[in-house]
């Protein structure tokens, strides 16, 4: 973890920026694919499964560019390790959307009430002291206007494919408008307010900020396009009891549809399903244990260490979502052994969760002997099935 202490370090070392590369760090996902013409078949044959049998590959951070030079330079002075695992760029979400078949995102979400809090990045401020050409950031002043921001971390890890959730909540609706009958798409929600540096002070997501984040939501999809714990609970006293008792939808039954999921556990949480209405008047699934009302899905990112739970989870019905590659960057990879590089991976698939994340889901061809994909087509599969990774 990056303490702010050793950031103010690493901001007052402008000296190491001389002679800099200019050239961004990043790793593209830039391939297209073309839909193989049995992929339509293979989907229509799953959908009379429920979504819970079902495995959806999904990005991790799935709106991240990597840090330009500066920023990644300023990184690698405090946390080498910490640099090398945001050495990655996903296309955009139409592009992940289309040409590489995902249906499972994850964006990390700021309040911004007044706008600009995250407009003038230490980092970016650092790089136009020292007249570095790096990319253009937020030429269009998104970043200046009130509401939620899209971003990994406020004024080094910045760089973003939509500033802002209503940006991204757009870009969203008019793919989900131009594919009627898609298969659902999961969106994971991590609510974040931390702080590196004194001069950014994100808000804390208090009660209301957390009514705005469902306004926000409400204002850019239309209410039938999203499915919501009411709609999952239905004529069952609690979410958990349809869940074990009934089950998830089935694929035919959530064509179409968004389903919003709320990373953050504890306080967060806490205070999300203490407002009114309690968790059948949501918009998110909450990540709880399973013996709560609530209960319908669980965040756990450890697929060796929680394999045995995982399975637990599934078999009574629950969906999980886990990571395939935790902190296996590309560089990192590349220094891995074989079974490092894919022990993870194997257990993720093999555990039986529904929702998986990783940061290769478009393309690995950065990645050695490493792929999380099984074809070309759209990456809904059934769990159960043994998995035929592309290289």
């Amino acid at each position: 973890m990056i303490t702010r202490r050793q950031i103010l370090r690493a901001l007052s070392w402008t000296t190491a920026l001389a002679g800099l590369s200019t050239a961004s760090s990043g790793r593209g996902c830039g391939a297209w694919w073309d839909e193989p013409t049995d992929d339509k078949a293979r989907l229509a044959r799953l959908q009379g499964q429920r979504v819970s049998s079902l495995r959806f590959l999904g990005s991790h951070n799935s709106y991240h560019i990597a840090p330009d030079a500066v920023a990644a330079n300023l990184i690698r002075l405090v946390a080498p390790d910490g640099a090398r695992q945001l050495d990655y760029t996903h296309p955009p979400l139409t592009e992940q959307l289309e040409q590489w078949g995902l249906r499972q995102f994850e964006w990390d979400l700021y309040l911004d009430s007044e706008g600009g809090r995250f407009a003038s990045p230490a980092a970016w401020l650092t790089a136009q002291r020292q007249e570095f050409d790096v990319p253009p950031f937020d030429p269009n002043g998104e970043m200046e206007q009130p509401g939620i921001k899209i971003l990994h971390a406020p004024d080094f890890d910045y760089r973003s494919h939509n500033h802002s959730l209503r940006d991204g909540l757009r870009e969203l609706r008019r793919w989900s408008e131009s594919q009627p009958g898609h298969e659902p798409v999961f969106m994971l929600l991590e609510l974040k307010d931390e702080s590196y540096l004194p001069s950014t002070r994100p808000e804390a997501w208090e009660p209301e900020g957390l009514v705005h984040l469902e306004r926000e939501i409400l204002e850019e999809l239309p209410r039938e396009s999203i499915f919501a714990p009411r709609d999952l609970a239905a004529d069952f006293p609690t979410l958990r009891e349809a869940v074990t008792e009934r089950g998830w939808p089935t694929l035919a039954e959530l064509l179409g549809k968004v389903v919003f999921l709320l990373d953050n556990e504890g306080r967060v949480r806490n205070r999300y399903l203490d407002l009114p209405g309690g968790y059948r008047d949501r918009l998110l699934f909450t990540s709880v244990a399973a013996d709560h009302p609530a209960a319908a899905w669980m965040k756990r990112n450890d697929p060796i260490g929680q394999e045995v739970e995982i399975k637990r989870l599934v078999a009574q019905g629950f969906m999980v979502r886990t990571r395939a590659d935790a902190g296996l960057a590309p560089r990192l990879l590349e220094s891995a052994t074989p079974s490092e590089r894919t022990a993870q991976r194997d257990a993720a698939f093999r555990c039986g969760a529904q929702l998986i994340s990783s940061d290769f889901a478009c393309d690995s061809s950065s990645a050695p002997d490493y792929g999380v994909r099984q074809g070309s087509g759209v990456q809904v599969f059934l769990a159960s099935d043994e998995p035929d990774f592309e290289p």
